[in-house]
């Protein structure tokens, strides 16, 4: 039977009732909240950009570690003022420095991995510190003295000591006389230097545990007194009064020796009349080089390379035509750098690498040529500038980088 076709009004009613709900049911689901995008991911870090050196110096505002890499800063310590001496252990990763405090002289220790600094020490204001690492760099040895003059007006000690820092703490090693050290002898004796009288001025070798004496170098004429690394040697200069007939007069020379590290069987190297200066040894403490003046020239000054085993000697430059002095041997020995002035308005810094030489500073004036620092490695330079810079200069490639270092630096270190 067909579907009856009655009420067509009604059916029209219907039908608007049904288009009503379903546009209300589309616009009820247009105004609800939207999906939450997830989170956008943070973008890394950008990576360290800055030159790949760390550093250690005093500046205005104390003993700071420098990441260069990062650019960050941090401040050891504050308000610390550099006092001396610094002395870096065997194994590069820790330094002993003096520095002074508002009211006080300090001996710290820099674990330089991690930027620590701790103090081992504190004496008064006008204490003067010596110190040198135990060969296996696991002890610290510190001498320290009240620094006074005497009636000449040469300096003297006053009341001090020797002690060594090591894990276990800091103890007295117990020498009576002695309040500077001079170094840690590989056999493990150390040599400390009592100076309580400006006319008694001696060396004594002794143990690290109760001051025994070993051996006594009379020390009242030796001055600029250089160990070799080895432990084996150590020059000297020796002071005298040598009467000169010309001017009849008596003149103050400096004989260089070397002699062994406990004082004995002295040599000599070069005598008064060529007036050596600037000793230092190769880092095998087989050759010593010096600067002395050239013969018959004393407005000349050439360095010369004294050979321990063979006592002979070799000049860098043998025509006495320019001045050289201030030698540094690299870390392996086989370069080396040294100042020259070739003439009244021309002084040069030349490095001497891969059997040939050039020259990385130059200036008009002496005091305009940068001062050299150190090495990094046997082939980059750390030079000082005077104006809180240092350029390291790579010599073999002939490129150089330049450095923030603050008033003092201390340690600078390749990453």
């Amino acid at each position: 039977m067909p579907v009856p076709t009655a009420f067509p009004a009604l059916r029209r009613a219907i039908a608007r009732v049904c288009l009503a709900a379903v546009t209300l049911l589309g616009l009820a689901r247009c105004s609800g909240p939207k999906p939450v995008a997830p989170p956008a991911e943070e973008a890394p870090p950008p990576p360290p950009s800055g030159p790949a050196y760390t550093a250690l110096y005093f500046d205005d505002g104390g003993l700071v570690a420098h990441d260069y890499r990062t650019g960050a800063t941090t401040t050891l310590l504050a308000g610390a003022k550099y006092l001396g001496p610094e002395a870096l252990a065997p194994d590069g990763t820790r330094m002993a420095v003096g520095y002074a405090g508002e009211d006080a002289a300090r001996l710290a220790v820099v674990v330089l991995d991690a930027g620590e600094a701790r103090d081992v020490h504190t004496a008064g204001a006008n204490v003067v510190y010596s110190a040198a690492w135990s060969p296996d760099g696991t002890a610290l040895a510190f001498g320290f003295y009240e620094a006074r003059r005497s009636a000449e007006g040469v300096e003297e000690m006053g009341p001090g000591g020797i002690m060594i820092a090591d894990e276990a703490g800091v103890r007295d090693v117990g020498c009576r006389a002695a309040r500077a050290v001079e170094t840690w002898l590989p056999e493990g004796h150390l040599v400390v230097r009592d100076q309580r009288k400006w006319d008694r001025r001696a060396l004594y070798v002794v143990t690290p545990d109760g001051c025994a004496d070993v051996a006594k170098i009379d020390a009242r004429k030796m001055h600029g007194i250089a160990f070799a690394p080895n432990g084996q040697w150590m020059a000297y200069l020796e002071r005298g009064l040598t009467y000169v007939p010309e001017r009849r007069a008596y003149e103050a020379d400096s004989t260089l020796f070397v002699a062994d590290a406990h004082g004995a069987n002295p040599r000599k190297v070069a005598g008064g009349e060529v007036h050596p200066r600037h000793a230092t040894w190769s880092p095998d403490g087989a050759q010593l080089a010096f600067d002395r003046q050239a013969k018959g020239r004393p407005d000349v000054r050439q360095i010369y390379i004294y050979d321990v085993a063979t006592g002979k000697h070799s000049v860098l430059t043998p025509n006495a035509m320019v001045s050289q002095t201030n030698f540094r041997w690299s870390p392996s020995g086989t370069n080396f750098v040294f100042d020259q002035r070739l003439g009244p308005a021309t002084f040069q810094k030349v490095v001497r690498i891969f059997g040939g030489y050039r020259v990385v500073d130059e200036s008009e004036t002496p005091a305009g040529l940068a001062r050299t620092w150190g090495w990094l490695d046997d082939e980059r330079l750390v030079l000082l500038d005077g104006d809180g810079t240092a350029r390291i200069v790579n010599a073999a490639a002939e490129t150089s980088e330049t450095l923030p270092v603050g008033r003092h630096l201390l340690f600078l270190h390749a990453e």
